[in-house]
């Protein structure tokens, strides 16, 4: 009996008794034709089962394939990704603004890619590098993840991913990565504060009875501030007393603003964690206990009570209503 007649036989077969067509053009047919012959005790089952293992290879492949045009598929033509940074070179008369609206992005965007300060201008000649979008140029660290940079620059850890495609391999360090939507951290004060009259006065401004805490000096740094400055120990203390602030809000002073835009309460209502903040006054704590009218309170600060370098906690009450509070 020839091959062609036993497959024809098989098909007929399993046409009768199941009602499924056998036309030798997809997977279905090859298993069922094997599995008809084995039952049948025909030795082309072994044929059969090898074209069907050839068919479901080549189904495999194909199935990678269109997973892959499908992915490609969802990205519009016109987006962009990392692979879009590219240098330009500034020309005569061109200013930071200039170059923003040529390539459409922020001027902040141009600036902290290059580490330009907020009034420093360019030159002809300047070459820049520019970022296919808004966002933060960053380098990667050893211990980056795509949420720990989520938080530091107030983005969106799946679009880090996304756009410096990281699905597969993740973020490896040395790499030059783009932040869509990052807003650069604001960098703590870079005058010595041992020696300064911001740290010197304020004993004397904020000065009460106090007592010095301990628990800061086991406390390992996770957030975006300077180890030893007052935002550190209130991003801290707040969040161990259930008010868990923004990470990168930068210097102190500009901490209401952040809070406000980040949907927070910013007032003259104290409550237990919440970040007591000097009006004008680069200089914020956390509220420790409020009195049973709310119209005292008990704080505590990095710098402010005990001087610099100690964490400490007021004896005496204070009245509420010389502050903010940030909850």
């Amino acid at each position: 009996m020839s091959a062609a007649h036993t497959r024809d036989n098989a098909g007929k077969l399993l046409q009768q008794t199941s009602g499924v067509e056998i036309n030798g053009n997809g997977n279905t047919s090859a298993f069922v034709a094997a599995n008809v012959a084995s039952e049948l005790g025909i030795v082309l089952a072994a044929d059969a089962s090898e074209r069907s293992e050839a068919l479901s290879s080549q189904s495999q492949i194909l199935s990678s394939d269109s997973a892959y045009m499908r992915k490609a598929s969802a990205v519009s033509t016109d987006s962009v990704s990392h692979r879009d940074i590219q240098t330009y070179v500034v020309a005569s008369g061109e200013s930071v603004n200039d170059i923003a609206r040529k390539f459409g992005v922020k001027s902040d965007t141009i600036r902290w890619a290059n580490d330009l300060g907020s009034s420093e201008g360019v030159s002809a000649g300047d070459e820049l590098v520019i970022l296919p979008v808004d966002g933060v140029l960053h380098t990667v660290a050893s211990g980056d993840t795509a949420d720990s940079l989520a938080d530091k620059y107030e983005a969106n850890a799946t679009q880090i991913i996304r756009f410096n495609d990281a699905e597969i391999n993740g973020l490896s360090s040395g790499q030059k990565i783009v932040i869509p939507g990052g807003v650069k951290p604001a960098p703590e004060p870079s005058f010595n504060p041992a020696t300064s009259n911001f740290a010197n006065s304020f004993v004397p401004m904020y000065g009460q009875g106090s007592v010095t805490v301990a628990h800061y000096t086991d406390y390992a740094n996770s957030s975006g501030y300077a180890r030893g400055w007052c935002t550190d120990w209130a991003y801290y203390r707040s969040a161990q007393l259930g008010n868990t602030v923004g990470s990168n809000w930068g210097n102190a002073i500009s901490w209401t603003a952040h809070a406000q835009a980040a949907g927070y309460y910013v007032g003259g209502q104290p409550k237990v964690g919440a970040v007591v903040y000097w009006p004008g006054r680069n200089h914020v704590g956390v509220v420790e206990e409020v009195s049973s009218d709310g119209s005292m309170i008990k704080y505590s600060d990095m710098n402010g009570l005990a001087g610099w370098g100690n964490a400490a906690q007021t004896v005496n009450w204070v009245p509420a209503s010389s502050y903010l509070y940030i909850y």
